[in-house]
């Protein structure tokens, strides 16, 4: 992820011959990286950018692969944040999604609490519980108010349910300073 970054804020294409995913955890991966890249093209307009990143986003709303929540996890949790500042540019190097795809990474939460028994991990190690807490608290990051039923009745279960309480008062936090 790191040399899309770079790539990036360089302005490079990215290489035309690279191995292809064989696995739905491996395309999803590649899809984030992806969206990483095109997000750093700071020598494009945000329209562009968006625009180019269409085909990786249409790879992890594919929910029935059940991989898209725990690769958004495993992005969320990798540190991409050292010498990034050398990188060239007047903005800053986006190592989230948030700003530009937070509707869609809601959507993919929505869909992992829909669906958990679909979820899978990228690595051997990945864990159900683990994806499930990051999607209730992905819900209060990415999420509106609209879930915050979805959320009460995960607010009850003893394994999510303070996550769930700490997404309701960020999307309440989050909607009162909207106004």
């Amino acid at each position: 992820m790191g040399a899309h970054l770079c790539l990036a804020r360089l302005a490079c294409p990215l290489p035309l011959k690279r191995p292809a995913p064989v696995r739905p955890a491996e395309n999803a991966l590649s899809a984030w990286a992806e969206l990483l890249y095109w997000i750093n093209r700071i020598d494009l307009t945000i329209e562009a950018r968006r625009l180019s990143c269409r085909t990786a986003l249409s790879v992890l709303l594919r929910h029935d692969d059940g991989v898209a929540a725990a690769t958004l996890r495993e992005l969320d949790r990798c540190f991409l944040g050292e010498g990034l500042d050398r990188l060239p540019g007047g903005e800053p190097v986006h190592t989230h999604i948030d700003e530009f795809f937070s509707i869609e990474a809601a959507e993919i939460c929505r869909h992992c609490l829909n669906r958990p028994e679909l979820q899978s991990g990228y690595f051997a190690y990945w864990d159900l519980h683990q994806v499930i807490q990051f999607a209730v608290a992905g819900l209060g990051r990415f999420g509106d108010l609209t879930d915050v039923p979805r959320l009460r009745a995960l607010a009850t279960m003893a394994e999510v349910g303070s996550d769930a309480i700490r997404a309701i008062a960020c999307l309440e936090q989050r909607h009162l300073s909207a106004n």
